[in-house]
């Protein structure tokens, strides 16, 4: 039996595992799927305050809390960019990292890296806004589609779930990344 946390993208939440976890369940693993603070039905959580570093700790809280050890630690998109700073931070709970579809950041590597300065700026702008210029309206999940980045098969029949946006934040926070002892696997 194998221990599971699945991490997901942007402008989802724990949910967007709702096909794959039943599957490794039944074939006899443990899975956890948190979700990320200010994104999916945590979406109220969101806030200015809300960064790289919440997410971060929220996976983190998660080994913890659970007593998690010989965890293979899967992150999809934006995922992998939290993945990495959970290894960073505990390393001796994790077996693997999967980086399945996800940015791999490098030292020093921010999301903003990856997505360029248009979408930073998007981001924001809206966060501005926002009702009381502390976190983004929600959005629904199928306005996403075309913004960069495919939707991944996971997802498929879940595009109408309300979500909500990143905040700027999010997109600037740099998460350093050093040498662990697990394994990493790459799946595109």
């Amino acid at each position: 039996m194998a221990v599971f946390v699945l991490v997901h993208g942007g402008w989802v939440g724990g949910w967007y595992w709702s096909r794959v976890a039943p599957l490794l369940q039944a074939a006899g693993h443990r899975v956890f799927a948190p979700t990320l603070t200010g994104l999916g039905e945590r979406a109220h959580l969101c806030s200015l305050a809300v960064d790289l570093d919440t997410h971060v700790q929220d996976v983190t809280n998660v080994l913890q809390f659970e007593d998690l050890h010989d965890v293979i630690l899967v992150g999809h998109s934006y995922g992998g960019i939290v993945i990495t700073g959970v290894a960073e931070r505990t390393a001796e709970r994790l077996a693997h990292l999967c980086y399945l579809d996800a940015f791999v950041p490098r030292d020093g590597q921010a999301l903003a890296d990856f997505v360029g300065p248009e979408m930073v700026a998007d981001a924001r702008e809206k966060a501005k806004r926002s009702r009381d210029g502390s976190r983004p309206d929600a959005i629904p999940s199928r306005s996403r589609r075309g913004r960069g980045g495919g939707r991944c098969k996971l997802d498929d029949g879940e595009a109408d779930r309300p979500s909500a946006e990143y905040d700027s934040a999010t997109y600037t926070a740099v998460q350093p990344r050093r040498p662990s002892s697990s394994s990493h696997l790459y799946l595109l």
